[in-house]
């Protein structure tokens, strides 16, 4: 018997693109990525469809500074990950990073305890609202608790779509096989001459792929399909539904802002309706310029099954006014001078552990596992997916990260007891 790859790649975003890209450099492994394309329309609204990913966007933050009020992991991936960035676009010509800045604001005090965690060569900038607003006049408060850290370079924003384009031409030149379909289960075998394998069944074409190994990059939906080795329990995290506001601008607007930076507006109550980010005037596919304004926690709900996260992507504006309102209106406690020329709402779904921090794991010897991106995933995706990918080829953790960071908590279904074989 011949394995077809040494890895299957389940899912095709951010880590599952990255973790493809890396394991397509390594000589002589053979590499297959498996994941859907984004729905159109049609098929977004089709009820076939299931699967989802959370990359289906023009603009997320990158920021170190960002990064720097959670655990000290989170600062390293980040900007492991951001310091990546340019060599990937010159490897690729395609153009993901803007290097716009960002602005971390908080009251005087987080701002002064993030500004005491960046390293001593940061060239960040404390500034008060004055300040801020002196150099970019339609950033503005009338609230003086607030301050700010205004970090000039290596931040700013990556389109996601745009990223993974990237991460597939460096894997499909290096021989790795991209397939555009679902897994609908995964399973280990055993063969007495080879040992143990991986099977992996898709839902559209019904083919099968043999991997020695395979690595889970699913995201929210690891629980949802017959991917792990036990049905009793399943990965310990929880997806929930995020929702952001793209404002279009007028052309006028969007010229006069131009240089204006990404931003972060930080209270420790998550449920404080202040709480934003912010991104520039950003180009989406349409041809139009938007801001777009998200919330923190204060809006999130938790969702249970494939059937309520596909509910949630197939979401109407009308459905959730109230929280489409209320992240709206949140911009004006921080960008003034400008006048929408329309609105229009995004939802996707975010994925949260109990420790705060990613999955990356193994579940046995030749099954592997990311997972979870707690709502910053991808600012860190290229880090974590280059750690996973050195983790499945090697069967172990193979990394400077603390291993115990990255554990997968697991739960027991009711009845439940975890199968000797994780």
């Amino acid at each position: 018997m011949a394995f077809q790859y040494d890895v299957c790649i389940v899912g095709a975003g951010m880590t599952g693109s990255a973790a493809a890209r890396w394991l397509s450099t390594e000589k002589g492994v053979r590499v297959c990525l498996l994941g859907p394309l984004e729905p159109t329309e049609e098929e977004l609204q089709d009820p076939r469809r299931t699967i989802f990913g959370s990359h289906y966007d023009e603009a997320r933050i990158v920021s170190e500074v960002c990064a720097r009020r959670r655990d000290s992991t989170w600062p390293v991936v980040v900007r492991r990950s951001i310091d990546r960035f340019k060599d990937l676009e010159r490897e690729t010509g395609v153009n993901f990073y803007h290097e716009v800045g960002c602005v971390f604001k908080a009251f005087a005090d987080d701002v002064t305890r993030v500004h005491t965690l960046l390293p001593s060569h940061s060239n960040t900038r404390k500034l008060t609202l004055e300040e801020l607003s002196e150099l970019f006049p339609y950033l503005q408060s009338d609230d003086s608790r607030f301050h700010a850290i205004l970090e000039p370079q290596k931040a700013g924003y990556i389109s996601p779509r745009k990223y993974i384009l990237a991460n597939e031409i460096i894997a499909k030149r290096n021989g790795c096989d991209v397939i555009r379909d679902i897994a609908s289960e995964v399973t280990r075998h055993h063969d007495p001459s080879l040992g143990a394998y991986m099977r992996v069944v898709t839902q559209n074409g019904g083919r099968t792929i043999t991997a020695k190994r395979v690595l889970l990059c699913p995201g929210g939906f690891v629980n949802f399909e017959r991917l792990l080795p036990d049905p009793l329990i399943e990965v310990d995290l929880t997806p929930m539904t995020e929702m952001a506001v793209l404002i279009e601008l007028q052309e006028k607007d969007a010229r006069r802002m131009a240089k204006m930076p990404s931003m972060l507006v930080y209270l420790p109550d998550s449920n404080d309706h202040r709480n934003s980010y912010i991104l520039p005037p950003v180009k989406y596919p349409d041809g139009k310029y938007y801001l777009k304004v998200g919330h923190d926690s204060d809006w999130n709900r938790p969702l249970y099954s494939s059937r309520e996260v596909a509910e949630w992507y197939r979401s109407r504006t009308e459905d959730n006014f109230q929280a489409f309102q209320s992240i709206y209106l949140r911009i004006y406690e921080s960008v003034t001078g400008f006048r929408p020329k329309s609105l229009r709402s995004m939802f996707c779904v975010t994925t949260y552990t109990p420790t705060g921090q990613f999955y990356c794991d193994m579940v046995s010897p030749t099954l592997g596992l990311i997972a979870a991106g707690n709502g910053a995933g991808a600012m860190a995706a290229d880090e974590i997916g280059r750690t996973g990918a050195r983790m499945i080829l090697k069967g172990a953790w193979d990394s400077d990260l603390p291993a115990e960071e990255f554990k997968i908590r697991w739960k027991i279904k009711k009845g439940g007891k975890v199968n000797s074989q994780l």
